[in-house]
């Protein structure tokens, strides 16, 4: 897409300042609220997990999705894993226990989208 059509679009979405979590995860949540979408009815973030790494188990009240933007690795929701690579999706409702693990022999990095949790009501 060229910078002409990206502008049809409207702005981009700018990123909060980017994390790092203690098992590598690079992480960048979007910041709508400075977005020509302030209330948009979900979060995001795009996180990179390094290649041998992974998430630790969470569960949460939102729903997720996962779109897998690049690479490779695997990803388990409540115990059952499967292989994941670019162009697959992945989404797990509240309290699902999902981990994700760049087990591949690459980066993995994955566009988050959530909602519906304490935050949005």
């Amino acid at each position: 897409m060229t910078h002409a059509a990206r502008s049809t679009y409207g702005p981009a979405v700018p990123f909060l300042p980017t994390e790092t979590d203690p098992c590598g995860m690079i992480l960048n949540e979007a910041d709508f609220s400075r977005s020509a979408v302030p209330d948009a009815p979900f979060k995001s973030a795009r996180f990179t997990l390094p290649a041998g790494s992974s998430t630790p188990p969470d569960a949460h009240d939102e729903s997720e999705v996962w779109f897998v933007v690049a690479g490779g690795g695997s990803v388990a929701v409540d115990g059952v894993r499967r292989p994941v690579t670019a162009g697959d999706m992945v989404s797990f409702g509240p309290r699902q226990r999902h981990v994700a693990a760049a087990d591949a022999g690459e980066d993995l990095v994955v566009l988050s989208m959530w909602w519906g949790g304490p935050d949005d009501r």
